[in-house]
């Protein structure tokens, strides 16, 4: 009996220090962010076969923390996304890694969602506090339709200047 109080005691211990440690951690929700040019980011969209960057950057309105300012460049980019493509919500935990989810109405497209994902990381990255992104993409019946984990270096994009290559 004397362990079972023992370990439900220790149990209990272990959950307020941690509660403790996350409730002292207010930086967490005060972190700023680094941008290429003063809160610019560029919002990249599928464009037929590739990940294009649209004409205007995007100038940040608030640029003090990740959530506001991923809160805006996701609102920005449905703008750039097909409307079958929904951006529901994002979850970000302490250690900076992202979660986003959104819905796919209608035909699932694979080389859009593709090109969508590879946007929305190229996108999203430009905040420097970000260090992954999971897309998870569910279906109008709320089913799981994809789930995936992506790092900085997990789409590589080439550009050509010689248009011989291109056409070859």
């Amino acid at each position: 009996m004397k362990k079972i109080r023992y370990f439900i005691i220790s149990i209990m211990l272990v959950l307020v220090l941690s509660a403790c440690e996350n409730g002292n951690s207010s930086s967490n929700n005060k972190k700023t962010t680094e941008y290429n040019e003063n809160g610019v980011v560029d919002i990249y969209y599928p464009n037929d076969n590739n990940v294009a960057a649209a004409k205007e950057k995007y100038q940040i309105k608030q640029p003090d923390s990740v959530p506001a300012a991923l809160e805006e460049i996701m609102l920005c980019m449905k703008n750039y996304l097909d409307e079958g493509m929904t951006y529901n919500t994002y979850l970000l935990d302490v250690d900076s890694n992202l979660t986003l989810e959104f819905v796919c109405n209608g035909e699932y497209n694979r080389e859009y969602i593709l090109l969508a994902k590879a946007a929305v990381c190229q996108t999203v990255f430009q905040i420097k506090d970000i260090n992954s992104i999971s897309i998870v993409i569910y279906d109008s019946a709320n089913q799981i339709l994809e789930e995936n984990f992506y790092l900085r270096n997990s789409f590589y994009f080439y550009e050509y200047e010689d248009e011989e290559l291109i056409n070859q």
